[in-house]
Formats: structure tokens, C-alpha cells, sequence
């Protein structure tokens, strides 16, 4: 009894899941028993487990990350509801970020993934027993600098600008070396504040999104449904 998006989450079904996105189907999918958008969940969770090798145009073999999550992020889907409030100790038992990052068997992932979900979030606050479980000494300061720029009006006019970019298939360096505007600005919407490393990741996975995924214009996506529940359906 699954809505359909899930259905497809589930069985790991990326055709099924980019169709349904296509033809207007609504990302924010919410439940009692989750804590956040259960979409967004169900996609960090299949993403953190999947390391997908893709070829370039160049022949250049290319690591992907966020198959799944980066489709929600063109979608424009409610990311930040999974990262508010998560309480590792909870009462009672909710599918929440904690299970997801607890189920993860292959760390190379994890680092990359968090980096799309925290990056296309604004005004993003984390919890201090979330960094003590889920990051280690490495990251601490990478991904401190990513929670402080979401707090900025020109990060989420950043994020709105590189999305549709991304979805008319524009969000490559090239394209965005090419704009008329300071390189100051290029470099901002490259995020390349965040480093060469991070930059890169966040350019190739939305790009090869975009390439995978043609959302529809007229569809009723993004903000407007993110205050919207679904009826309980049995887990």
C-alpha cells in the first residue's frame, strides 16, 4: 500500500522513479511513524548504498552520487524536514536520518551524499548529537562551513539559480564560465566555497540528473505541497 514513488524507491526501480517524477508526482511523502519527508529518506537510503560509474562524452569514467537524491533536489523537494528535529533516542520508533546513516555499509558514500543533501538546504540547523554520531574529525569543519553558508538569502538564491540551470540542462562549468557575470559569481554558483573536491561532486551528479530526468513545467511540484501529509498508508 505504498504511494507509487515509494513503491519504486523500494524496489530500486530508477526508470520507474524518473517517470513518476516526470509526469508531476509529488516528492514530499509524509508519515507518523517518519521523521521528514519519506521520500527524501528512502533516497539517501538507496543512495548510500549504491556507487554508480558512469563514462563521459570524453571517455572519462565518472563516479555518481545522489541517483536518486539529486532527482528530488530538481524536483525541488522538501530536503531540511529529515535533518530538523532528528532525535537519536527516540521514544517512540520513527524511520529517521539516524537508521539510514546506521544502515550504511559502504562509507565512501556517505560523505558525498550528505554533501547534496545539506548543500540544497537553507537555513539548516544541525544538532550537535547528530555531528557526535554521524561525522568524524575530518568532516567537521567541511561540513560546518556548508550548514553556515545555508543561512544566507544569497545561498538559497543560489540554490534556486543553480537548479534551474540544472533542469534546462545548463549547469555544466562551461556553461556557467561562460555567463556574463564577475568570476567571483561564477565561482559562488560553482560552490566552489566549498572546495575543488565538493564543487566537482555537485556539478557531475546534477548534471548527469538533468540528463536523466525532464520535469515536467506544468507539473504542481516544490514548495507548494511541502505542508501537504499523505494519508497514513500501512508500513
Amino acid at each position: 500500500e505504498l504511494p507509487p514513488l515509494l513503491m519504486s524507491l523500494a524496489s530500486d526501480n530508477s526508470d520507474l522513479f524518473t517517470l513518476l517524477l516526470k509526469y508531476g508526482a509529488n516528492p514530499n511523502i509524509y508519515h507518523s511513524l517518519a521523521n521528514g519527508n519519506v521520500t527524501t529518506l528512502m533516497a539517501i537510503e538507496r543512495d548510500v548504498k549504491t556507487l554508480l560509474t558512469v563514462t563521459s562524452e570524453t571517455g572519462v569514467k565518472q563516479e555518481i552520487f545522489g541517483k536518486y537524491l539529486c532527482k528530488l533536489i530538481l524536483c525541488k523537494a522538501d530536503l531540511v524536514s529529515c535533518i530538523r528535529d532528528t532525535d537519536k533516542d527516540q521514544e517512540v520508533f520513527k524511520y529517521n536520518l539516524y537508521q539510514v546513516l546506521n544502515k550504511c555499509s559502504m562509507t565512501v558514500n556517505l560523505w558525498p551524499v550528505l554533501t547534496l543533501l545539506f548543500t540544497f538546504c537553507t537555513n539548516l540547523s544541525i544538532s550537535q548529537e547528530f555531528k557526535k554520531h554521524v561525522y568524524n574529525e575530518e568532516v567537521i569543519s567541511y561540513f560546518n562551513t556548508i550548514e553556515d553558508s545555508t543561512q544566507s538569502l544569497a545561498h538559497a538564491c543560489r540554490c534556486s539559480i543553480v537548479i534551474e540551470l540544472a533542469r534546462k540542462r545548463r549547469y555544466q562549468e562551461r556553461h556557467i564560465r561562460s555567463l556574463p557575470i564577475p568570476s567571483l559569481l561564477q565561482e559562488y554558483l560553482l560552490f566552489l566555497d566549498y572546495g575543488p573536491k565538493a564543487s566537482s561532486l555537485i556539478v557531475d551528479s546534477l548534471g548527469y540528473a538533468s540528463k536523466n530526468i525532464n520535469i515536467c513545467s506544468s507539473s504542481k511540484i516544490g514548495t507548494d505541497y511541502y505542508e501537504e501529509t499523505f494519508e497514513k498508508w500501512n508500513m
